[in-house]
């Protein structure tokens, strides 16, 4: 609300409530109001106030002044204030000296000298009811200067008296009863306007063209006046003298400078039943249904806008009827006024600063900089300050009320103010709002990349992100993508450190040294972990710190790096961390030393037994036909898309078109419980090979594609079984699939339909739902590709082999062959080394570069077709008109139209020309176009190019391989084609994507296409027919990062650095602190592999040790072997220095010969007792003499030290050894007993063993049932039981 409502009776003497207004009449000028209310108790109440003063009050009683002439019913002021003018009930005129009502300075001079009542007798004829006055005004004359006074009643008549001589001049009469009478003066002229109980209106010339007020009213004929307006309007007078028409049905007021009213000088919008309005300079106040005041802050721009915007104020007189406005003369901004009602009066004021005012004017009128413009220069202000004003009072007013609606409008108002972009970053963000400047810097870096607002981009995702935590993953991924595109901007590092935008840092660190200071400190002193969640990220970060140039205290990031490495599950990020650690081992020898350890252990126990990921044919990259599958760079599965064939139809696009444009379908994570190291994507299906030689397969399975025994959808990634060994090779096709095994045996399942399963099944066409050997393939297989209904299969001798349909070429046989049940040889003349096949063709590329094609897609046959028809039908038409040349029956179309029809070459296999010099080594199709990577990262594409799919940035179709030359400096890895879009990754891991984008199935945004359809004319045999074409779908013209994915990359470090007996000689050469350090960290996350054994034993660590070791496997032939001493600890330390490998039981023997050599007698006997738990060595402990003596204290001591003993061997320890004590009890085998029956005894009475002699003993001793020791106790405790008795015996006897 720009006003609010101040009462003017502040005395406190407010009418009674009995008592109403009955008229009023005020002089407003510039620094003096005064006012006169008359009531119906015949009071008059006065307010004044001069020079900015306060309001000064004053209630006199009408009947105190003159008691005869009380009944005043209207009353009008003097111009020059002197006096009022009470007009009678009876039509006489009373003149009240202001003198006598106030203490004022002014009046001395007025039309009645002395302070005395004049009374001034008006004659009429009217009865006394029609006598009574409606309306009362003065006016100076405009030629004699003289004050005229002219009053109305009920009866029609309008009398003018000359207040000089207090006689009445003139006298008219109105068609009608009047209810309000107003003069309109200008320069030459005076006009009363009169307006009727009924709303009439008419217009009285008073003075015109310098004839005197007799003069002109002379030519007047009352009957003759016209009626100024037929519709529903009603005309009033300004107090800056313009004449104010108001059009009650139009809703709307028009302002006229002359009587003419020809041209409105201004016109604004009025709300509805408006019945009075007032139009001050900056506000429109309008009075509607004579109850209710709305206000209106227009600033002069009344007939700029087309709707004026109106504040209805609560009124503090509901119920009771206004009387008018009196407009308030100041130089105030806005306008004040006086509402006079029924109940009195009551002041409206300006309720806000003029800074508040103007911000609300301007939000009202969306906070166009063109109201910003008009309001500088109308208030003579900087136009730069009032737009920061309105900015800074706006963002302020957002914040309090948390209502951001106006944001998008405010940053528009910033932008177009062309403040600094500083600037307004500081100031958006003094109100946390500076994310709202995000969306015009894009769109300023997009128009222009060296625009210098880049620079703050990373600020304003910041902002963003603190005021929606909740969205940071999308907030994350969007700032990543544009740092990846904006390569040169480096700032707002320590903000994406804090905030954990990791992600963003891994871009922005390695570009400047200073990032990578700052970002070594944070992570140094960091008191919280490390994520774990986002290590790969944090593997970015520390790969790409420039680690030259930090200081020295660094040493400290190497070693959080350590306590980091546990988190690691991929193997290239552990050798990430060891390439790092190997690097600044100089610096940082025992810190680097460490974690270069720790990783080649952990690198060590995580290579299988067959590296499968180095296999040429895996793939970390795959395209189906509307779906995407990665690798990350942790080994986990990344997919985007959706498992559906096609692309989308017409009506879809249709049903598509509310959707919003910008739509991304983000990659999401197949949880594989294995590390993948190939994937490969059908049209509804994914196969997922891991690392160990493991299968995985997810998707809608409807014809057993997945392989797992069934066709019901696999939501989750499930192991794929069946009778192969060790799996190098899995390709997904439309609805089937193949894998390679180790011994080159090749296993189809799926849809089988066509016989492209291979198995020669011509009886039944069933679909195969767990993988099934291709028996008719007897040699070695070394690659395999999947088409829509076919398979394709090389041989390790590079003989091509293909099964299934052929209707289209993709047999390459020379001939259409619906179904092919088994595997039959391609004629390709050369040796073939790679072969691929997704949809409808195929390609082979041989050992001397040579590239072979053969199949072809059904829209390129179908067109061909459609081109002979048209040819056709172009060569009959020529043919029906006259020639004039009989040589001419032949024609050149009509041989290109036989050519055409005839051509069958895509049934055989043919050359596709190219000028590759380069290697080939990765060769991919898609449904209509193909790809090539060489062995130095270049990239070649052809084929059909409608939807991009080329990536050259257009649709222009390539016979031959063209090379892709953007991103510019990109060396290609992998390429993968989908159905009418590609994919490909770059060394760095980065990954590419482009061509149709219409299921959002690249995961980026493309840019928006026309919502319309095409209509296409066809002319046909039963005449021409329209059908409608989808408008031009969603591509992606040029290769464009994803940013949310970076492919894994296989470790640089090769296989001969990575084992056992490197690793050792390298811990050989550290010294013993290093070493202690390394073990420590294994202490806290083991690591079980040998090596790991020999980290504890250079350390000292003889336990952690054996503990490590026993959880190692060994088999029970080694175990045999080292007992038999065929394996010496001798020989042993010799294979550790040279072998690549270390087996267990040379471990074993080594640590078995250091538990002998140990000085400790606790390490030592804890350390033999978990081997002895864990391995059957125990005959080891009884051949060493020193061990075989001491075992049988520590089996009296604390038998469960030995509890891995067999009986036999404790038996055997004991009958060398008789113990003092007996032994505790024991539970020994009955066979046990019997091999040893003649050497040792063991009583069962109390467990005890003793050795016996070579000769047996007496018969007694032999057949006593408890032991020598428990005999005697029991004879020392009969005799104790009978003494008494003895010595009793012998009293008696002595007696």
């Amino acid at each position: 609300m720009f006003y609010k409502w101040q009462r003017e009776d502040s005395s406190g003497d407010l009418l009674r409530s009995d008592e109403t207004v009955l008229g009023f009449t005020f002089i407003s000028e510039q620094n003096f109001i005064l006012i006169v209310l008359l009531t119906s108790h015949g009071d008059l109440r006065i307010e004044y106030s001069a020079r900015g003063g306060a309001p000064k009050h004053k209630v006199v009683a009408i009947k105190d002044l003159a008691p005869e002439w009380a009944d005043a019913a209207a009353l009008c002021l003097i111009p020059d204030a002197s006096c009022i003018a009470l007009i009678l009930a009876n039509g006489n005129v009373l003149l009240v000296p202001i003198k006598m009502l106030l203490d004022v300075p002014w009046g001395c001079e007025g039309i009645i000298a002395d302070d005395t009542l004049a009374l001034i007798e008006v004659e009429t004829s009217e009865g006394d009811c029609f006598r009574t006055p409606t309306s009362a005004l003065c006016y100076n004359a405009l030629y004699s200067k003289r004050p005229f006074l002219i009053y109305s009643n009920k009866a029609g008549q309008i009398f003018i008296i000359d207040l000089t001589s207090r006689k009445l001049s003139v006298g008219l009469g109105a068609p009608q009863s009047v209810h309000n009478i107003e003069t309109f003066v200008t320069s030459n002229s005076v006009h009363l306007l009169v307006t009727g109980f009924t709303g009439a209106q008419w217009i009285v010339p008073l003075e015109s063209e310098g004839r005197s007020l007799r003069e002109t009213l002379g030519d007047v004929i009352p009957s003759e006046l016209e009626q100024l307006h037929k519709t529903a309007a009603r005309l009033s007078t300004t107090q800056d003298g313009k004449l104010c028409l108001l059009c009650i049905d139009q809703h709307k007021v028009q302002l006229f400078d002359d009587i003419s009213m020809k041209q409105s000088s201004s016109e604004a919008n009025v709300p509805e039943n408006t019945w009075l309005v007032h139009m001050a300079e900056n506000t429109i106040f309008a009075i509607c249904q004579q109850t209710t005041v709305k206000t209106a802050v227009h600033f002069g721009m009344v007939s700029s806008f087309a709707e004026a915007s109106y504040d209805e104020l609560e009124t503090p007189f509901p119920e009771e009827r206004i009387l008018g406005i009196i407009p308030i003369s100041s130089s105030q901004f806005l306008p004040s006024c006086i509402v006079v009602s029924e109940k009195g009066a009551m002041r409206l004021l300006p309720a806000r600063t003029f800074d508040e005012t103007v911000v609300e004017f301007v939000a009202r009128r969306h906070f166009a900089i063109e109201i910003c413009d008009y309001l500088a220069t109308r208030f003579n202000q900087d136009r730069l300050k009032l737009c920061v004003k309105v900015i800074q009072h706006s963002l302020r007013n957002i914040r309090e009320q948390n209502n951001d609606s106006e944001i998008e409008a405010i940053t528009k108002l910033a932008l177009d103010a062309q403040l600094e972009m500083r600037a307004a970053i500081r100031i958006f963000a003094e109100f946390d709002a500076a994310d709202a400047l995000l969306p015009a810097m894009l769109a300023r870096c997009s128009m222009n990349a060296r625009d210098e607002s880049r620079h703050a981009v990373v600020e304003l995702y910041v902002a963003k992100l603190k005021r929606l935590p909740s969205a940071k993953e999308s907030i994350e991924s969007d700032l990543r993508a544009f740092l990846l595109e904006y390569t040169d901007v480096d700032e707002g590092i320590e903000s994406l450190l804090e905030n954990g935008l990791w992600s963003c840092v891994a871009v922005i660190v390695p570009r400047s040294a200073h990032n990578s200071e700052v970002t070594a400190k944070f992570l140094t002193e960091s008191k919280a972990d490390w994520p774990t969640e986002r290590a790969s990220h944090i593997v970015r970060i520390l790969a790409g710190i420039c680690w030259s140039t930090l200081p020295h205290n660094a040493e400290e990031l190497l070693s959080r790096m350590a306590y980091f490495l546990p988190h690691l599950q991929s193997t290239s990020h552990i050798a990430t961390f060891a390439r790092i650690a190997e690097e600044q081992m100089n610096r940082f020898h025992q810190a680097g030393a460490t974690l270069y350890a720790l990783c080649s252990l952990r690198l060590l126990s995580a290579a299988p037994s067959f590296n499968y990921a180095s296999l040429p044919s895996n793939l970390s990259l795959s395209c189906g036909s509307n779906c995407t599958a990665v690798i990350s760079e942790d080994e986990s599965v990344m997919f985007i898309g959706e498992f559906s064939a096609g692309s989308m139809k017409m009506k879809d696009a249709e049903k598509s078109k509310g959707t919003p444009s910008n739509r991304i379908a983000l990659p999401q994570a197949v949880q594989v419980p294995e590390r993948v190291c190939s994937v490969s994507c059908g049209t509804e299906h994914l196969l997922c090979l891991t690392i160990y030689g493991k299968l995985y397969s997810f998707g809608r399975n409807r014809f057993g594609e997945c392989g797992v025994g069934h066709k019901r959808e696999v939501n989750e990634a499930c192991r794929v079984h069946g009778p192969f060994e060790g799996v190098r090779v899995v390709r997904a096709g439309h609805y089937h699939s193949a894998l390679i095994d180790s011994n080159g045996r090749v296993f189809t399942w799926g849809w089988a339909l066509h016989g492209q399963l291979g198995h020669d099944s011509r009886d039944h066409f069933e679909d195969v739902t767990v993988p099934r050997l291709v028996e008719s393939l007897q040699d070695p297989i070394v690659a395999v590709s999947c088409g829509y209904a076919h398979t394709v299969f090389l041989s390790e001798a590079g003989r091509v082999y293909t099964c299934g349909n052929g209707g289209y070429g993709q047999l390459g046989c020379g001939e259409e062959v619906k179904k092919r049940y088994r595997p039959e040889l391609v004629d390709i003349a050369e040796r073939v080394k790679l072969i691929s096949s997704k949809y409808f063709h195929c390609l082979a590329v041989t050992e001397s570069q040579k590239i072979f094609q053969w199949g072809t897609s059904p829209q390129t046959l179908k067109m061909k077709i459609f081109l002979a028809k048209r040819v056709r039908a172009a060569n009959k038409e020529q043919q029906q008109q006259p020639s004039s040349s009989p040589s001419s029956s032949t024609t050149p179309a009509d041989k290109s139209s036989e050519q055409l029809e005839m051509s069958q070459t895509h049934l055989s296999v043919v050359q596709v020309e190219h000028m590759i010099s380069d290697e080939i080594i990765q060769i991919d199709a898609g449904y209509s176009h193909s790809a090539i990577v060489t062995k130095t990262g270049l990239m070649y594409t052809w084929g059909k190019g409608l939807e991009m799919q080329l990536g050259h940035g257009n649709k222009k179709e390539q016979e031959e391989p063209h090379q892709l030359f953007e991103p510019s400096a990109t060396i290609w890895r992998h390429v993968s084609c989908g159905f009418d879009f590609t994919a490909a990754v770059a060394t760095d891991g980065s990954v590419f994507v482009w061509g149709r984008n219409d299921k959002n199935q690249l995961g980026v945004q493309s840019a928006p296409s026309p919502q319309v359809t095409r209509k296409l004319i066809i002319k046909g045999p039963k005449g021409p027919r329209s059908i409608q074409i989808a408008a031009d779908s969603p591509c992606i013209a040029v290769p464009t990062r994803l940013p949310s994915v970076t492919a894994f990359m296989p470790s640089e470090m090769s296989s001969d650095q990575i084992n056992d007996a490197n690793f050792i000689r390298f811990l050989q050469r550290l010294d013993q602190v290093t070493v202690a350090d390394i073990s420590s960290h294994l202490l806290q996350n083991a690591v079980i592999s040998p090596a790991a054994v020999f980290v504890h034993l250079l350390a000292g660590e003889l336990q952690n040790a054996v503990e490590v070791l026993v959880q190692l496997p060994v088999s029970e032939q080694e175990i045999a072997a080292l007992i038999n001493d065929e394996i010496s600890p001798r020989s042993s330390r010799t294979d550790v220095a040279t072998a690549d490998a270390v087996g267990t039981s040379s471990l074993l023997a080594t640590i078995w010969e250091l538990v002998l050599k140990h000085p400790n007698f606790c390490v030592q006997w804890t350390a033999i007792s978990t081997l002895l738990s864990n391995y059957p060595i125990g005959d080891l402990l009884l051949r060493d003499r020193k061990l075989s003596a001491q075992a049988p204290m520590i089996l009296s001591a604390n038998p469960e030290m030995l509890a891995g003993l067999s009986g036999m061997q404790k038996l055997r320890l004991l009958e060398k050894w008789q113990p003092e004590a007996p032994l505790y009890p024991m539970q020994i085998a009955q066979n046990d007993l019997q091999n040893v029956g003649n050497r040792v005894r063991y009583w069962s009475c109390c467990g005890s063993v003793e050795k016996c002699g070579s000769a047996r003993g007496s018969v007694v001793a032999e057949k006593r049932r408890i032991c020598s020791k428990c005999s005697d106790a029991w004879t020392s405790s009969v005799k104790s039981k009978f003494s008494k008795y003895v010595t009793q015996d012998e009293r008696d006897e002595s007696k």
